[in-house]
């Protein structure tokens, strides 16, 4: 199964220089809308493009990447609260029927050793109805790579 997971810059340049990642929030005492702990992904039976309308004002989407796990890279499977279409992220807190509940898959930690990048798209929100993704090719990934030098 691969995995998709929105992003900043930093941690993706981060990703990329071959740095482990670390993060051991706990979701549920940050925000109790999460299982999760550190850093979240989704699984790939939902398009990412889909995924941005209940994202987007949560997450860095600045990049979205897919990966695919690496040996037995541990993850937790958990539920997160986030708005159903056509709500807002401030109604879906207070508002049990304006949320939805989403499969995350979270870990404390990740590298190029555990986890192999399968594409890299840049986020395009410019049409809340067409929510898109640009992936990028391997000479604009190379490049990319080469601005952080």
């Amino acid at each position: 199964m691969k995995l998709i997971r929105f992003m900043g810059e930093q941690e993706l340049r981060h990703y990329l220089r071959g740095g482990v990642l670390e993060n051991f929030t706990e979701w549920n005492q940050k925000h109790n809308r999460s299982g999760s702990i550190g850093f979240c992904f989704f699984d790939d039976q939902e398009a990412p493009e889909s995924r941005m309308h209940y994202l987007s004002g949560i997450v860095d989407m600045h990049f979205c990447v897919e990966f695919m796990p690496i040996g037995t890279q541990h993850f937790w499977k958990s539920i997160g609260a986030y708005a159903r279409p056509g709500t807002s992220v401030a109604e879906a807190m207070f508002k049990e029927s304006s949320r939805q509940w989403i499969t995350e898959y979270s870990t404390t930690h990740y590298s190029r050793d555990t986890m192999a990048l399968v594409r890299v798209g840049i986020p395009d929100m410019h049409n809340y109805f067409d929510y898109q993704i640009r992936w990028m090719t391997d000479e604009e990934l190379v490049k990319f790579m080469e601005e952080d030098e």
